[in-house]
Parts: C-alpha cells; structure tokens; sequence
C-alpha cells in the first residue's frame, strides 16, 4: 500500500510540475507576443543586442536586427542588415534586407513571396515607428548579386525565390509614415 501512495504522489507531482511549466511558459510567450514594441525592443536589445525589429504582420514575422558589425548580423542566424544600407534615421535612407527562405530554423523569409502591393512593413528603430508599404516585387536571376533603382526612404528585402528557382525575390516598399 504504500508504494501505491509513492507512485500516486510521484505522479501527482510530476503532473504538477507539467501544468506549472506550461503555466510560466504560456505567460512567457503571452508576455513577448503583447508587451509595447519599447519593451519589445528594450527586452531583446538587454538580451541580444538588438537594434532594430522588423515586422511584417501579414506573414506573422517579428525579428531582431543585430549591427552591421556584430556576428549575429549574418543570414546564417538571422535577417541580416546588408552593409550598402543607410538607416531611416539619415538622409537618403535605404535599408537592404536578406535572409533565407525554405525549411530551416533561418529561413526568415520563407513567406515573403505571399506579400501584395500595399501590404506594410514595420521597421522600428531607435525608438521610432517607420511604416513602409510594397510598392513593387519581382524576380531576377540569382547572381550574389540584386538591381534595384535606388531611392529615398526605401525598404528593399530580398531572399531566394521558393516559386522560381534560380531566381532572388525582391520587395521594393517605400516610406509611408513615421511615428515618434
């Protein structure tokens, strides 16, 4: 009878434990999805030396951006910032964005190829709300290389096309508002 009592309360305590880490985890995940995007930012710069995040709501994509500088700054681990970018904070700003696309635990991207016309993009920065809207997308031939007409106050994204293959897609969006 009493190593009945054991395997009861054995059981008991490791359920306990289940619904108690399903509990701090629920509220962990509740806490990243509706904290502000400052303490977002505030979070994740603290955590990961985050200095920008980019969201894109219509494919449910909200990432850290790391320094051009830092290593984490690499499409190997993240989204990354191409060197050619200049910041929304600057004159003539253009921000040149790559990651991968497919099935991997990088692949960023993999659901660019859904956006349309007029669909937002967000670009948080130094605590500022920059939101750009599409205003074109195409393909061209994978070179290591991308042709866009350079602009002011752009958000170009690029990664490997999952409909043609072979080929980069890119998205040109364009500055709509800045909230301060």
């Amino acid at each position: 009878m009493l190593k009945k009592k054991n395997v009861k309360l054995l059981i008991l305590a490791f359920l306990l434990f289940l619904i108690i880490s399903k509990i701090i985890y629920s509220n962990h995940l509740e806490f990243i999805n509706t904290k502000s995007v400052d303490n977002y930012y505030s979070y994740n710069s603290y955590k990961n030396e985050c200095i920008a995040i980019l969201e894109i709501p219509n494919i449910s994509l909200k990432e850290c951006l790391y320094n051009k500088d830092s290593k984490k700054n690499n499409v190997k681990y993240n989204i990354q910032i191409l060197n050619e970018s200049i910041m929304p904070d600057q004159d003539n700003s253009t921000i040149f964005l790559a990651a991968h696309s497919g099935n991997s635990s990088v692949s960023y991207f993999n659901d660019l190829e859904n956006l349309n016309i007029d669909d937002q993009i967000l670009f948080y920065y130094k605590n500022k709300k920059y939101t750009y809207k599409i205003t074109n997308y195409y393909y061209e031939k994978k070179t290591g290389f991308i042709s866009v007409s350079k602009g002011n106050n752009m958000l170009i994204l690029t990664t490997c096309s999952q409909q043609k293959k072979g080929y980069q897609f890119i998205i040109i969006a364009n500055l709509f508002n800045i909230d301060y």
